[in-house]
């Protein structure tokens, strides 16, 4: 009790050092100076981390309405710009879909003006993955002309091989080919081993599966992970492959013939799944089902809802099915619509 009211007494800072003395943790006055130098040095070091980051936010000027999830990629494009800029040289970037690539080519255009020049490849016409290739007006011609190519072999010995320069091409293709007869594999599966594989998605273009009859697929990839497939790829499901570079003219030929469909089809309405099923000649209800799962894309985005409106120029593409584009929507007078498509397998 005596100590009680001794220490109701006590004035506030010598309250502070009694309880200092029986408490474990030792003050802040009785820290050695190295642990307050090293304090202060986390302290500065996490500012210039911060003011680091801000400055790389705020060192581009993205386009007003730009998604958030896409200002990482841009952020990335523009970085390719400025050392396209400043080397003369062609930087080329991951493989993206349309609505990435439109906006890396305005926000390249609200940041570089006409400094740097933009295009585009995906392999063939019509890719849905494409890479942007960026370059100075002056040199854009013969870079975009030479990036655009995949012979990309050089120093060919008498076997036939020799070392790879995989550092002026935008594209390679390679054809995978096994006996799929007996197990049939789809695009997933493809998609599914050439990741297992150890590439990442972004390193990956299109996938075009082969004809019931041929099998297989060719894979659009980067020159560099093209090469690797050839050597790192041994089976899709139960089936052992074999990988081998596919010249992208010959895939450019034959690629018309091969995978587009031109049908026309009679509708009471342009809703998303009633267009979808007869471009993909499914139930509307298993189309349905798709695009509530977040299956089907609308003009290369994720739409999950099936009484979107669908318009001329659109792209409805559906895992594992293939895309569809609509050519031409034409009102009858009995109040249905006849729509051209295209379907591209």
């Amino acid at each position: 009790n005596h100590q009680k009211m001794s220490a109701m007494t006590m004035s506030s800072s010598a309250r502070c050092r009694l309880f200092s003395r029986t408490t474990n943790t030792p003050s802040t006055s009785s820290r050695t100076p190295v642990d307050r130098d090293m304090r202060i040095y986390a302290q500065q070091r996490q500012k210039s981390k911060s003011n680091t980051k801000k400055k790389t936010k705020d060192k581009y000027e993205f386009p007003g309405s730009m998604p958030a999830s896409f200002q990482k990629d841009v952020t990335r494009a523009l970085e390719q710009a400025k050392r396209a800029e400043k080397v003369w040289s062609c930087e080329i970037t991951d493989f993206y879909s349309p609505p990435l690539c439109d906006w890396i080519e305005k926000a390249v255009k609200k940041n570089f003006g006409d400094a740097i020049v933009c295009d585009r490849t995906g392999g063939y016409r019509g890719a849905e993955q494409q890479r942007m290739l960026l370059a100075r007006p002056e040199n854009s011609e013969e870079l975009f002309e030479l990036a655009k190519n995949d012979e990309f072999f050089s120093n060919e010995g008498e076997d036939g091989e020799g070392e790879v320069d995989t550092s002026n091409c935008a594209i390679a293709c390679v054809n995978i080919s096994g006996m799929f007869a007996f197990d049939p594999a789809s695009h997933p599966d493809f998609l599914g081993a050439v990741l297992g594989a150890g590439v990442k998605r972004e390193k990956i273009g299109d996938i075009l599966v082969n004809s019931s009859s041929e099998g297989g697929a060719k894979v659009l990839a980067t020159p560099a992970i093209a090469v690797f497939l050839t050597r790192a790829l041994e089976s899709v499901r139960t089936v052992k492959v074999n990988v081998d570079l596919f010249p992208l003219s010959e895939l450019e030929a034959g690629q018309g013939a091969q995978m587009q469909e031109p049908m026309r089809t009679y509708e009471a309405s342009l809703r998303l799944d009633a267009i979808a099923s007869a471009g993909f000649r499914c139930a509307r209800s298993k189309m349905g089902d798709d695009i509530v799962k977040g299956n089907v894309k609308l003009n290369y985005n994720v739409c999950e809802k099936k009484n979107a409106t669908v318009g001329e120029g659109d792209m409805i593409s559906c895992r594992g099915r293939g895309r569809v584009e609509v050519k031409e929507i034409l009102e009858q007078q009995n109040d249905r619509y006849r729509i051209e498509l295209v379907r591209f397998k």
